[in-house]
């Protein structure tokens, strides 16, 4: 037997319990702290899954602030309305290429613009309550008129519907009651609303008693009292008014192409192509009216020999 000092023995002191290596006990689940427990219970697979959940949310995150940008800093596409009257009469005039000018236009519908149309203008009120939620989000509203346009015998300006008389201008519809309906929106007060004329198609026309026709020049007129208001007509403070020519003047068509000048250089304009130069990827109203002046003058001189300057 071994001995040790004081007489002992390495037996005595391994049943005194200070032998040289203490083994673990065993401990039951119920002797066990939560954290304790926690960590018994985890393995490397868990592990390794709660590190890709981390990983996948963080990138969940990251996508999202992404879309978020993207739809936050692209612009809002404007609302366009485009009417139309191209179902004339016999005792009409026709109104060229009116269906074609609409469909160059319609396509660019969902690419920076938002296109709505109507193929007459007596929907026009209904037409502007569909997409008034719309006007109201981007505070502009363009809308393009391809119809025959006159003047009345009170001297008003006015656009003549398809199924009005030619010789009863109390059948036609006054410019003023179109944009009375537009003042009467809550929307006329805060947004951009521009409206596109292409209605000077005729001058002289004996079938309508129009001997010398002035649309244009009583446009003007009527814009300048529109803007500022009157006792009969309710103020749009923010309203321009794009006619297709100067007076005495007419709309003409394209030599090589079943469009009029006027649309097809509208379209170039709300598709890009008048941004002036400074590449903001918008187009301005003072860059599309410079466009249209400068683009549809030089094509009528060219295509017609004639002069063609929208005002």
């Amino acid at each position: 037997m071994a001995t040790v000092q004081n007489g002992g023995t390495a037996d005595d002191k391994r049943w005194r319990g200070q032998t040289d290596k203490v083994s673990d006990q065993p401990r039951y689940r119920w002797q066990m702290t939560e954290q304790e427990l926690r960590e018994a219970a985890a393995t490397p697979e868990d592990e390794s899954k709660r590190v890709r959940f981390l990983l996948w949310l963080i990138a969940g995150f990251v996508l999202l602030g992404v879309f978020l940008f993207l739809i936050l800093r692209s612009p809002a596409r404007t609302p366009l309305l485009i009417l139309t009257e191209s179902t004339y009469p016999a005792s009409f005039p026709p109104n060229p290429f009116a269906e074609e000018d609409a469909d160059r236009l319609e396509w660019l519908d969902e690419k920076n613009l938002s296109v709505y149309r109507e193929n007459s203008l007596v929907n026009f009120n209904e037409a502007l309550s569909r997409i008034e939620s719309e006007i109201y989000r981007n505070r502009v509203l363009m809308i393009y008129i391809s119809a025959h346009g006159g003047v009345d015998n009170e001297g008003r300006p006015c656009l003549i519907p398809s199924g009005a008389s030619p010789l009863d201008s109390r059948t036609w519809l006054p410019l003023h009651d179109v944009l009375e309906s537009i003042a009467k929106r809550k929307f006329s007060q805060s947004t951009d609303i521009v409206l596109f004329l292409d209605c000077q198609k005729i001058l002289f026309e004996p079938r309508m008693g129009i001997l010398h026709n002035q649309f244009v020049s009583k446009v003007q007129e009527l814009q300048s009292v529109a803007k500022n208001g009157s006792d009969s007509t309710e103020q749009i403070p923010r309203l321009a008014i794009i006619c297709s020519t100067s007076p005495n003047e007419v709309s003409h068509t394209l030599v090589n192409g079943r469009r009029t000048i006027f649309a097809e250089t509208l379209f170039k304009a709300l598709s890009g192509q008048a941004d002036g130069g400074d590449y903001d990827e918008t187009v301005s109203l003072e860059e599309c009216y410079r466009f249209l002046q400068k683009h549809v003058a030089e094509r009528a001189r060219t295509d017609r020999d004639r002069r063609q300057s929208p005002t």
